[in-house]
């Protein structure tokens, strides 16, 4: 029986993959996804896929049992201040979020039994909901708010490229200012792309809650994709970072 050697990077992604699964949020990212798969294939029609949808948000109920306390640490953490409009947005985000896990909770509970009332479960079906999309809204507007502030400093860090590009033409250039300025527009670059991804992660998720309180119609079909978007996004960011690929020789 022959097998088939893994290469080195194959090996650092199955570890990534790992790390992932490791946490609780990253299997709760997973079912998460396999959760909208079944939405989008299902697209509202009653059948196995979507029994296998409800199975599946059901699944994820355990991995966040403790994601109401998560939720609210960063108001007990945060250093006493002048409450400035993005702390307000952290502190609303962070309530909201403890809304929305809270009352999924009480969701969950109906639908094993533990409460009977079905109004009160619908109820708290869209409080959750409705503290889902406050919380993407509140995300949405802090990032928004660190992607200016990212771009007024990649621009500051391209003028001062400029600048030291203009000294070595005219042999004034100091030691090391290209370098450092090279450095920080690539530290804004990585940063901006970093906060797009967030953005576009957000947005998916405030469809998604937005959808399903029937504030716009976007349809069944169209919610998984954007629940699909969010939850890869979000199982993406989990994975640790990998080391850079291995450059080649001229020689090879």
């Amino acid at each position: 029986m022959t097998t088939t050697a893994l290469t080195p990077r194959a090996l650092e992604y199955i570890k990534a993959a790992q790390a992932v699964l490791a946490k609780t949020d990253g299997r709760d990212k997973l079912v998460a996804t396999l959760q909208y798969a079944a939405m989008f294939a299902a697209a509202g029609s009653p059948g196995a896929l979507l029994n296998a949808q409800k199975s599946l948000s059901n699944a994820r109920k355990p991995f966040r049992a403790l994601k109401p306390v998560e939720a609210l640490l960063p108001l007990l953490t945060a250093p006493p201040g002048v409450l400035t409009p993005v702390a307000a947005a952290n502190k609303l985000k962070a309530v909201s979020w403890a809304i929305f896990f809270t009352f999924d909770h009480v969701v969950w509970a109906h639908a094993v039994g533990f409460v009977t009332n079905k109004d009160t479960a619908e109820r708290a079906q869209r409080t959750s909901f409705y503290g889902w999309l406050l919380a993407s809204l509140c995300t949405l507007a802090v990032d928004l708010n660190d992607i200016a502030k990212l771009h007024a400093s990649r621009e500051k860090a391209a003028s001062a490229l400029a600048a030291a590009k203009r000294a070595e033409d005219g042999e004034k250039k100091k030691e090391g200012e290209g370098t450092a300025a090279v450095e920080a527009l690539r530290v804004a670059d990585d940063a901006l792309r970093t906060k797009f991804v967030n953005v576009a992660s957000t947005v998916s998720q405030a469809a998604v809650a937005a959808s399903l309180l029937k504030l716009i119609e976007l349809g069944p079909r169209k919610t998984a994709m954007f629940g699909l978007i969010s939850s890869i996004v979000a199982t993406y960011q989990l994975m640790p970072p990998l080391p850079p690929m291995p450059t080649k020789s001229k020689a090879e």
